[in-house]
């Protein structure tokens, strides 16, 4: 766990925010891709669902869910998938 934690140097942007570069990143990375893919299957489920419902109000309920799990996803990810802003 101490290795994961540890950084091996600090990145600087122009824009003057630090990123620190080492195992902990993979990490984050591996973590964060997986929890996206999670929330992506049960979106598609939930969808998928909503195709087959005839009540309108259970309807709208499920999509209010879906559009939650949609505004979620960070700024890169809204971009890539055109939700969002």
């Amino acid at each position: 766990m101490t290795v994961f934690r540890s950084k091996l140097f600090t990145f600087r942007s122009p824009d003057g925010k630090e990123y620190a570069i080492g195992p902990a990143i993979v990490l984050e990375t591996i973590l964060k891709t997986i929890d996206q893919k999670i929330d992506r299957r049960r979106a598609t489920e939930r969808l998928d669902n909503i195709a087959g419902e005839e009540n309108f109000d259970h309807v709208v309920t499920n999509l209010k869910k879906f559009l939650d799990l949609l505004d979620s996803h960070t700024e890169p990810d809204a971009e890539h998938t055109g939700a969002g802003a």
